[in-house]
């Protein structure tokens, strides 16, 4: 009678936590690196258009640290440990493979910070005398957002011209990028330019501004930069000169 008694007090302690679950049909998952829409609708047993009615924001793209609200009711819940297994295989080769596609979770426009070397001209022309070699520092994508801001100090054009003649531009300002595809970014900084001109004991300053249009390729750390460099001197007389930009940084 004592077994009887327990058997029935057990089932009837199953029966309410089956019920409690029913009543709990709405759960939340934080989306993780490497996963897609497909992939976590698999993962809970439910259909990927279901997903996407219980969270509209979806419909077309999901990043990483998303919250979704996930339908779920108790025979899909069984089903999740069956599942659980399949999809950690799927994520581990996923992992192994390192690849970015959106169909495996990449994320377009990634915060990015570029450093290094580059080299630009202001027109041209006259590439030896209007062309410096500095340092650089890019920021790209703050926040997830398109908006960032470049910064090039240290450009001189010592040697190109002769050792006598010495120049240091000085370029700061915002800029807007966008990832295409996975490691193209195209972007376009408006930038403030402080030209100091070295002659003998005297520095005169000139000041101007450009817009510098270009595209990135990262391989891995490393970015390849290439663009245009339109510019023009706050001077009444200052005329809109073309020129380009190159450069090489490696990821922060």
């Amino acid at each position: 009678m004592i077994m009887k008694k327990k058997i029935l007090l057990i089932f009837l302690f199953c029966v309410e936590a089956l019920f409690v679950m029913a009543q709990d049909k709405v759960t939340t998952h934080v989306v993780q690196r490497g996963e897609s829409i497909e992939s976590i609708a698999k993962y809970y047993n439910i259909t990927v258009e279901d997903l996407k009615k219980a969270n509209p924001d979806t419909e077309n793209f999901i990043y990483v640290g998303m919250k979704l609200v996930i339908p779920i009711d108790i025979s899909q819940s069984l089903n999740i440990l069956q599942n659980n297994n399949s999809i950690s295989s799927d994520m581990k080769s996923i992992e192994k493979s390192d690849l970015k596609d959106s169909s495996l979770g990449w994320q377009r426009n990634c915060p990015k910070v570029i450093g290094g070397l580059n080299y630009f001209a202001s027109t041209f022309e006259d590439v030896r005398l209007s062309g410096h070699y500095g340092i650089f520092i890019s920021v790209s994508n703050i926040g997830y957002s398109l908006f960032g801001f470049d910064a090039t100090l240290g450009s001189f054009n010592w040697g190109l011209v002769d050792k006598d003649f010495t120049s240091d531009v000085i370029l700061l300002g915002p800029n807007v990028s966008y990832e295409i595809i996975p490691d193209l970014q195209l972007s376009c900084s408006a930038q403030c330019i402080c030209s100091l001109y070295f002659v003998d004991t005297e520095i005169k300053k000139d000041w101007a501004w450009a817009l510098v249009p270009n595209l990135r390729y990262n391989i891995n750390k490393l970015s390849i930069i290439t663009g245009l460099f339109i510019n023009r001197s706050f001077k009444k007389q200052g005329k809109v000169a073309c020129g380009f930009e190159v450069g090489l940084g490696i990821g922060m």
